[in-house]
């Protein structure tokens, strides 16, 4: 596990998972449109998909994961 990764997603999901994404139901897509932004963002920072993916497996469950929480707020 990268402690630099890890600190990069949920600081990424932080500032960028809030209010503007509160749909009545998650959709699969969101998630996947914010994975696809994190792991840019990620790798203009220097690290790599591989790394993030090594730390964390599938990014779509923790940014659906992410969604569901704000949507419950």
């Amino acid at each position: 596990m990268s402690d630099k990764a890890a600190e990069f997603v949920e600081t990424w999901i932080s500032n960028n998972v809030h209010t503007l994404f509160r749909d009545p139901a998650p959709a699969e897509t969101d998630a996947q449109r914010l994975v696809s932004a994190c792991l840019a963002e990620a790798e203009a920072d220097g690290l790599s998909r591989t790394t993030i993916e090594a730390t964390f497996g599938d990014l779509t469950t923790r940014m659906s994961g992410a969604l569901e929480l704000v949507r419950a707020c």
